[in-house]
């Protein structure tokens, strides 16, 4: 119940500030920490829509009960302001469980009805990550075997959303404070700016390790808290 409180805490003070930044700013944090190349590439964006712990009960028949993801963020991309959107599953101390995370992107499915694009809808998970670096390689299998095709996703540690923190640039002094805000709540659960000599995920990025669709072993221990 401890990494649960404090979980929902580090996860609300952390995207209640994104939040607060300008579209692009927020968008090019969010790029650069899940560094999926399938993502837009686009830097102009906008913020439609952040939802914290939707309770969604549309698919309750077909999966026997309500789905609450973290955060649910909807942004428009481009200069043709497509709509795409973002379910993550923040975890602090535990794994990311692949059951959960197809879980979600079945409910959102069945919650937006004809809204619903599966090209323009991404997993994220947001720490939790397997000390195998199968995270990404492993919810594909289930979700293919479940679904028929591989989900469409992306995995991060709350380092590397740090590290995206403090290379982003600030249009404003008041974006610079929410920056700063941002890091210090980081840093107090932990996490720190990694150094040229320690950025493992930075070389795991550059040899892209990370970056892909979904793909989750079901064994493994948590290597990001």
């Amino acid at each position: 119940m401890a990494f649960g409180r404090f979980e929902d805490l580090l996860t609300a003070t952390v995207f209640e500030r994104l939040a607060y930044l300008s579209g692009d700013t927020l968008w090019g944090i969010i790029r650069d920490t899940f560094a999926v190349p399938a993502c837009p590439k686009e830097r102009v964006a906008k913020l439609k829509a952040m939802q914290f712990w939707p309770m969604w009960s549309a698919a309750t028949d077909t999966l026997g009960k309500s789905v609450e993801p973290d955060v649910v963020l909807q942004m428009l991309i481009g200069e043709s302001r497509e709509l795409w959107t973002f379910i993550i599953e923040c975890k602090l101390g535990r794994s990311q469980d692949l059951i959960q995370l197809c879980d979600e992107w079945e409910a959102f499915r069945y919650e937006a009805a004809g809204e619903y694009d599966p090209h323009r809808t991404m997993l994220l998970a947001l720490g939790g990550l397997w000390s195998d670096r199968r995270l990404l390689p492993a919810l594909a299998d289930y979700s293919q075997k479940r679904f028929g095709k591989p989900l469409f996703g992306a995995a991060a540690g709350w380092s590397d959303l740090m590290n995206a923190v403090a290379r982003a640039s600030a249009a404003s002094s008041s974006e610079a404070r929410v920056l700063v805000d941002i890091r210090q709540a980081l840093e107090l659960h932990g996490h720190r700016i990694a150094s040229p000599l320690r950025d493992l995920a930075g070389a795991a990025r550059a040899i892209g390790v990370r970056a892909g669709c979904f793909s989750i072993s079901q064994r493994g221990v948590p290597d990001e808290c």
